[in-house]
């Protein structure tokens, strides 16, 4: 089970999520959003870790999208994507984690991106509420192709590490305030997946 820590805007919280033991982290390329990140910036962050760095992308052409993810380690697109647009991106042997909402009409949607090789996310489909369980026993299966997302903190994470998912996402839920990490939170959030939450 890995970390992802998402959301990240500077060199301090990447060497952060680093340290304290972050599998990746993931970067925001959309604007007029409080974690935006331009492109130079996240070539900065890139290269102060050794941990993979991924460019989060919800608009734009697939193709700029996978030419921007030849310059990480991967590109996440959180948006449900054409069949069309998974052909390209399929072609491209780009690394994509690509967005599933945590609702039963996707459920097929997600089996074809894991048959093409991709890391489905699940995720909510609306800002403010928690990745529901009852969603993960649907899917329960194929949850170690997955990974999710959505109202995750270093509190309740515990809830789901039974799910053995292969990617546990965190970005809000580890935050002093949008864009700037707190270390504790990181912390307890990557020893709560890493360790079941045990005392160390």
């Amino acid at each position: 089970m890995k970390v992802k820590i998402c959301g990240i805007t500077n060199v301090g919280d990447a060497k952060l999520a680093e340290e304290k033991g972050a599998d990746m982290i993931g970067i925001v390329g959309e604007e007029n959003t409080p974690r935006f990140v331009n492109l130079e910036r996240a070539n900065e962050i890139k290269k102060s870790v050794s941990i993979n760095v991924i460019y989060v992308k919800q608009s734009g052409n697939i193709n700029d999208i996978v030419k921007i993810g030849r310059l990480f380690d991967g590109v996440q697109i959180h948006r449900v994507l054409f069949l069309s647009e998974l052909n390209e991106l399929e072609k491209s042997s780009v690394n994509a984690i690509l967005y599933i909402p945590a609702l039963p009409e996707y459920i097929q949607y997600m089996n074809t991106i894991i048959e093409k090789g991709f890391t489905p996310l699940i995720d909510v489909h609306k800002k403010g509420v928690q990745l529901p369980i009852s969603f993960l026993e649907k899917v329960k299966e194929k949850l170690r192709f997955a990974g999710i997302a959505g109202g995750l903190t270093p509190e309740n994470v515990i809830n789901y590490l039974n799910y053995k998912a292969k990617i546990y996402d965190v970005s809000s839920g580890v935050e002093k305030y949008p864009g700037k990490k707190d270390e504790v939170k990181v912390e307890k959030f990557i020893e709560a997946v890493k360790y079941g939450n045990q005392e160390h």
